[in-house]
């Protein structure tokens, strides 16, 4: 092979390498976009799953509050909860990310800016649910909606205690009865209902979300490994083609002489 084949050989395969390792650079680059976006959505999704499990309990509180206090503030808190769940009232911005009720409770104050009314298991799917964890997710709320129900029981069987006494409340009778079925075995029950399918939830979306790191150390694993490989291989290229060119200039020294 002569001299100038040899020098364009060497031209060539430095500029094919130069083009692999920008190939393998912008490939690595859009599948880091890839994987932040993935790992978004299943942060998001675990958001939504614990802030669902949260309004359950939130529910919870209001009813078993009114139940010992006879106080109807509880039961617009109570109403409330279920509005924004459902869609129906403005949802305050960053809902699940905040401890919103506890502060209301504490100062009767809603400090917070409203974004539009959605319904959660909309705004679920738009988080990125995938369907199986949105089936679990529809499961837990409707069995959360199904506890409400009983919930609502108790609330018309003390308001119409409260009603019959004149305004006064008195924790007895059916009002006591009433109350004790927010901690008897059905309750209990029924309350699992809504978290069984909330741990599964949690649990898919976890193991997403350690496959998707153990998915990116493997890949930046792989694309170090290429790019020290193909850097190597460019400088013994550049390294060959100084060579060369040494040689070529000998030659052409000696020749003059």
């Amino acid at each position: 092979m002569n001299t100038g084949v040899a020098s364009r050989v060497l031209v060539a395969l430095t500029l094919l390498v130069i083009v692999a390792g920008t190939i393998n650079f912008m490939e690595f680059q859009d599948y880091r976009q890839y994987i932040h976006r993935f790992l978004s959505s299943r942060r998001a999704a675990l958001a939504f799953a614990d802030g669902l499990r949260q309004t359950s309990d939130d529910l919870t509180r209001m009813i078993r509050l009114y139940a010992v206090t006879g106080d109807p503030v509880y039961i617009e808190y109570f109403d409330e909860i279920l509005a924004i769940r459902n869609g129906e009232s403005p949802r305050p911005v960053k809902y699940f990310e905040i401890p919103y009720w506890d502060i209301v409770l504490d100062t009767g104050i809603r400090q917070v800016e409203y974004g539009d009314a959605v319904p959660v298991r909309e705004l679920a799917r738009d988080a990125g649910l995938f369907e199986n964890e949105l089936a679990l997710f529809v499961a837990a709320e409707d069995a959360s909606n199904e506890l409400a129900v009983l919930e609502v029981e108790v609330m018309e069987i003390i308001a119409a205690s409260i009603e019959a006494g004149g305004g006064n409340y008195v924790l007895e009778g059916d009002a006591l009865a009433a109350a004790q079925r927010l901690h008897g075995l059905d309750y209990h029950a029924a309350k699992a209902r809504v978290m069984e399918p909330l741990v599964e939830l949690d649990t898919q979306i976890n193991s997403a979300l350690t496959a998707g790191h153990k998915e990116i150390v493997r890949r930046n694993n792989n694309y170090m490994a290429n790019a020290l490989g193909l850097v190597t291989l460019a400088a013994l290229l550049i390294l060959a083609r100084m060579w060369q060119r040494r040689r070529q200039q000998a030659r052409l020294d000696s020749m003059e002489s």
